[in-house]
Order: C-alpha cells, then structure tokens, then sequence
C-alpha cells in the first residue's frame, strides 16, 4: 500500500511497502498524482496486485539516452563503462561530443583550419586526444547502442579566439562566431563532412541559432538564415547516410518568436530528422507558460512542449525531447520520463552538462 502523508501535500512522503521494500522520496502533491495514481481523501491508495498495469514501463520508449562530454570516451576503460552504464540502466542511445563548445574536437581533424587553430582538444599537457571511435562502434554498437555526435555551430571560443574576423560577440560567457558569415558555415561544414566518416548514426547540431541577446535583426530573417544553414548541413549528412537532428530552445517548441534565435521548427523540420526540445523546466522563465514556478512542474513541461512542437510537424520528423537531468531531484527526473511514455513520445535524452547521470539511475527506478 502507498500512503501520502502531509495535509497541505506541499512536502509529502512516499512511503511504498512491497516485499520488505521501501523507498522514501520528497514529492510535491501533483508529482505524487501523476506517478501513483489518483487522490482519494488525502491519500492515494494503490493496491500491489494492480501494480503492473499502471507501472510505466521504459522500455516503451524507443530512444532512451543520455548526453556525455566528449573526454567520457577517449579511452577503452571509459567505454567500457559507458556500455555497462547503459546496459545495466536499461538505456540505448548515447549523445556524445565531437565539437564542444569550446570548439574543441575530438577527433583529428583534415581541414587545415582547425589545425591551423589548435582545434583538436587536448590534455592539460598539451596532448592531442581523440574519442576512441573503433571501440565506440564496437563496444556499443554491438549492443544495440544508437551512437549520437553533438556538433555545436556557433559557440566556439577556439575560432572566436583564433579567427578574430569571425567574431560575432560574448554573451553569457559564451563566445558567439557570425553565423551570417559564409566563412564560418562552411568552417562546419567541412567538419561535419569528416565527423559523417566516424561511425554515428547521427550528427546533432547544438547553438544552431542566433545568441539570446538584444539585437541581431528581425525574428523572421533570423530563422531564414538558420533554415538555409540547416538545409546545407543536412545535404551534407545524407550523402553519408547520416541521419541530422537538431537541439532547439524549449520555447521554440510554443513558437519562434518566444524563443527569438531563430529557431522555427514549422520550417526546421522539413530539413531535419529529429529536432530536440531542450525542456528543462528550470530553464523557462518564472510566470511563464501559466506557472509561477515552471520548475516544479516538469510532467507537464515535457507533455506541453512536446504537443506544441508536433502541431509544427508535417513530415517524417521526430521531436524528442531534451530532459533535465541537472540540478533536479530523481522524483522530478522520473516525472519527465513519465511524461515520455504516457504521450508516447519516440524518445528522450537526459541532460547533464557534466555527464553525472547518478540521479538518473534514482529516477529509473520509480518508473
């Protein structure tokens, strides 16, 4: 039997009895509904012989991935723990970076350059690195693992720093390259054509926008830039057979204009294979979307965000969102992939700028 306790269900605990099991996790009263069921007189009562058929089970979902920092596989060892990370956590998809946003890549690059800028990462040594692509694809592919590069575009203080000309501006402690300098779009597509060689299933494209910073022209000309940019990324990609998605703000999943970089997923997704919301609850503004507090939401961010993205879709495009694996409680964490499963979404990917996913494994078990 599961029993809430707390009147005012602002601080409730779970306390769940099963065979000698018990887990206690801090909920706030609409989370508890939506992961357990339905509130009777102050409680929600859940007997264990009906457990399975309200159990939300993950492997309904088709994409179940995180994101790692490219140095996570730069060796054997460390792939060998990313492959039991995911087998043992029952996940298939791994985001990793071969373009950070320092402009870092790891890999060896062939185009002169990003040699002749010093942009393949290295150690504090001055070592040059790479990701161990042999053993990526042996290691994970072998497993059913769906190998995914992020490529950031327009953030990358390497080029910013070594090409001053391309330099567009700071913001955020972010170092912004012009991405209406033909210069620079073809800098990234050179790369791409390369990291299209490296054995990914797919390219993500990250800073694929305009900073969100007052200034930089009219929405509309903004998104036809990024429209243009995109189409040429993709026909680079589908020659190798590599499919190309897409990170976008969260508010572009409600429109273009609440997200203002430039970032319209009506016309994105005639060029992309799979655009990703980024819908970390933290990350959208106090009031906004009818809650005062968004972050204490995040069933509903998911579930939200993702119907408004689809209504812009009329092609084969999948819309998978980025969830919030920061800064995040493992109950909130679950709440979003509940969110996942109950709208039937084709996937999601977990979100930790550091790669720490230990809060990750805490939420799967309350799926």
């Amino acid at each position: 039997m599961i029993r809430i306790l707390n009147s005012q269900w602002r601080a409730a605990f779970v306390c769940v009895f099963s065979f000698g099991y018990l887990a206690m996790s801090r909920l706030t009263r609409r989370e508890v509904l939506l992961l357990l069921g339905t509130g009777i007189l102050g409680f929600v009562v859940h007997p264990l012989w009906g457990i399975d058929q309200i159990s939300l089970k993950l492997d309904s979902i088709p994409i179940r991935g995180i994101y790692l920092p490219g140095w996570r596989g730069v060796n054997k060892s460390r792939i060998q723990r990313i492959a039991n990370f995911l087998t043992e956590n029952g996940l298939n998809a791994l985001m990793i970076d071969v373009k950070n946003a320092f402009g870092e890549l790891f890999y060896q690059p062939e185009c002169d350059l990003a040699e002749a800028i010093g942009a393949q990462v290295k150690t504090i040594d001055r070592q040059k690195r790479s990701l161990d692509f042999d053993v990526l694809a042996s290691e994970l592919k072998s497993l059913g693992i769906r190998l995914i590069a992020r490529h950031t575009m327009f953030v990358d203080k390497t080029l910013y720093k070594g090409m001053p000309e391309f330099a567009l501006t700071i913001g955020h402690n972010q170092y912004w390259v012009d991405m209406k300098n033909d210069s620079v779009l073809e800098y990234n597509l050179e790369l791409l054509e390369q990291e299209s060689t490296l054995g990914f299933d797919e390219i993500v494209l990250d800073y694929i926008r305009f900073p969100d910073l007052p200034g930089f022209g009219d929405e509309d000309d903004r998104c036809d830039r990024i429209d243009r940019i995109v189409q040429a990324a993709g026909e680079v990609l589908k020659r190798k057979n590599v499919e190309l998605g897409l990170q976008v703000f969260g508010y572009s999943a409600w429109s273009h204009y609440k997200s203002n970089v430039g970032q319209r997923i009506g016309t994105l997704q005639k060029y992309a294979d799979t655009i990703y919301p980024m819908l970390y609850p933290s990350h959208f503004y106090s009031g906004s979307l009818g809650y005062r507090n968004p972050s204490e939401h995040p069933f509903e961010i998911i579930s939200t965000g993702y119907r408004e993205a689809m209504l812009k879709v009329t092609t084969q495009c999948q819309i998978i969102p980025m969830i919030q694996g920061f800064s995040y409680t493992p109950a909130r964490i679950a709440s979003q992939i509940n969110a996942v499963v109950q709208m039937k979404m084709p996937g999601f990917i977990c979100w930790n700028p550091a790669g720490n996913h230990r809060k990750l494994v805490d939420a799967l078990k309350l799926i």
